[in-house]
């Protein structure tokens, strides 16, 4: 009978001693993921991936300078940290697992995070709001190309789409000087300081003879509008006819839109741009 107290006694100090209060669950959190930040600095690999183990799926990911915990959440099975590095919000979820507390989830630790790419993976509805680092990244990965491609696709769009409506062009003593007027008639406004526009020269058969660059481009051009230009270009007697074509410089105005405007079902872009 004694021998079962005793065994009692120690088996109540043990449980005490191990059994952990809210205020240790939080620390033991925050000084795994303090720690995760540090090392994410240093990128020493296997650290990091020692307290959070799947963070070995996420391709692209920001350092943490800076970096400071705001707020913390004790969840029946997991505690909820929130911290901000140079204002930029990440969120972490930490479990204790065979003894130890580790990562499970963070978000907003990948670089996809609320980029354009992320927008338009949203917006077509391959990322949902339980979506973490890791299947950010993923996803992110899997529909780059396709992105990619739409920028593609629009900037090509624009670029041939954007025509001579008239001009006013003569040749004087070896110059040729008037006004050109130029019409945009793709489906997007072209920012100002995103293109190149060009005077193209020709001989009478079409063949193009020399290229002129205009200074119109810090003008943004309204899709469906006119501009013109007015012209004056030297040692041009040779040639019969003028055409004009832009070349967009610049594409994140386009990722912009796409990343706005795109609209999909099931991971599958529906083709409205």
């Amino acid at each position: 009978m004694k021998i079962n107290k005793i065994i009692f006694v120690i088996g109540l100090i043990v449980s005490l001693y191990s059994c952990e209060t809210k205020e240790q669950k939080i620390n033991n959190a925050k000084d795994v993921v303090e720690a995760f930040a540090t090392n994410l600095s240093f990128d020493n690999y296997d650290k990091m991936f020692e307290l959070y183990p799947s963070f070995q799926e996420v391709q692209t990911y920001w350092k943490l300078p800076n970096f400071s915990i705001k707020n913390s959440v004790l969840n029946e099975n997991s505690i909820i940290l929130t911290g901000i590095s140079n204002k930029r919000e990440i969120l972490f979820e930490v479990e204790k697992i065979d003894g130890k507390y580790k990562i499970i989830k963070s978000k907003g630790l990948s670089s996809d995070f609320n980029s354009n790419l992320y927008k338009y993976c949203k917006k077509i509805g391959c990322i949902g709001t339980n979506s973490y680092d890791t299947d950010i990244s993923k996803i992110c990965k899997e529909n780059e190309f396709l992105f990619n491609q739409l920028i593609e696709e629009i900037k090509g769009n624009i670029e041939n789409n954007v025509h001579m409506a008239n001009h006013t062009v003569t040749k004087n003593y070896g110059y040729a000087s008037g006004n050109i007027t130029l019409k945009n008639n793709s489906r997007f406004t072209i920012p100002g300081g995103v293109y190149n526009l060009y005077v193209n020269y020709f001989d009478s058969k079409g063949n193009l003879l020399f290229t002129s660059k205009e200074m119109l481009n810090y003008e943004s051009i309204p899709f469906g509008q006119s501009k013109t230009i007015r012209i004056f270009e030297s040692n041009s007697s040779s040639f019969k006819k003028v055409g004009i074509s832009l070349e967009i410089t610049s594409s994140n105005f386009i990722e912009q839109i796409i990343a706005e405007y795109a609209e999909g079902i099931n991971c599958t872009y529906t083709d409205n741009l």
